[in-house]
């Protein structure tokens, strides 16, 4: 069938990976290629690995653009804010603004920039509703927050069982005192 040969794709491009002699501007385009592999085979989350290895051999910004774009796509906001972010930290002054050759900006023309800018403010309004100063760490780490306590607290119910006889009331202590520090 079709995808079998996007599958096939797939699979030449990482052989390609595997028996080239590295050197920048080829390792690039191989881990391009194989991101574009990964689109035409709808596994976002490997084409983000591709173009975070693309991005190790070749420092062009837009691939931030294009991973916190797949992100976005995929609704995993916090990260697509922080590579919107780290997009847009790179991208120097000059060029966020399309200008004229008199260095007037240029009317219905929009750069990764502003489109990456207007995507974050329309994400902190609509999913987030918090305001325009919330940095791309701080909603991760409200959004992660609740997965961090529950992962400290089975790692933490499992020390305490096998530490302790007395499960149940070490159980109760270490719940209260989670509870305690998520809510102080």
């Amino acid at each position: 069938a079709y995808s079998s040969y996007k599958q096939e794709g797939v699979t030449y491009m990482k052989k390609a990976i595997d028996i080239a002699t590295p050197n920048d501007s080829l390792m690039a385009r191989l881990y391009g290629g194989l991101a574009e592999c990964y689109f035409h085979t709808n596994e976002p989350y490997k084409r983000i690995d591709a173009l975070k290895e693309q991005y190790k051999w070749d420092k062009h910004r837009v691939n931030y653009y294009h991973i916190a774009q797949i992100y976005d796509s995929e609704k995993d906001y916090a990260n697509a804010i922080y590579y919107y972010e780290k997009y847009m930290a790179l991208v120097p002054k000059e060029e966020r603004i399309l200008k004229d050759d008199n260095g007037n900006p240029i009317e219905n023309s929009q750069t990764y920039y502003q489109l990456a800018n207007k995507r974050i403010k329309k994400i902190k309004e609509e999913v987030y509703t918090f305001n325009d100063t919330l940095s791309a760490t701080e909603v991760f780490i409200k959004n992660n927050f609740c997965r961090v306590i529950i992962c400290t607290l089975i790692v933490t119910i499992i020390s305490v069982f096998i530490a302790h006889k007395d499960f149940g009331h070490c159980l109760t202590e270490t719940v209260n005192t989670l509870f305690h520090i998520a809510y102080n």
